[in-house]
């Protein structure tokens, strides 16, 4: 099955599978998440700020690195509007 990404940025790597959903990253900072078994947006955040890389899972979290070297986490198991947190 395929899913149809309303891109508005380039993809800093491939998706990241995070229990029933998929997580993409776009070098804008823009972050959604896509339910799996029906293929719909679950959640959308734009982080404000451009995204270098894909996310690095940490126990319960994934960390994305803003090209001015940020972190801004957020919890791998909910939805990507659940909350960032940036951390310089």
């Amino acid at each position: 099955t395929s899913l149809q990404l309303p891109l508005q940025s380039v993809l800093v790597g491939p998706p990241t599978i995070t229990g029933e959903s998929a997580l993409v990253a776009l070098q804008n900072g823009d972050i959604f998440t896509w339910d799996l078994q029906n293929g719909e947006v679950r959640d959308f955040r734009s982080v404000g700020a451009a995204l270098s890389q894909l996310p690095i899972r940490v126990g319960d979290e994934l960390l994305f690195v803003t090209v001015d070297g940020s972190l801004i986490r957020l919890p791998a198991g909910s939805q990507v509007a659940s909350g960032a947190q940036t951390t310089n």
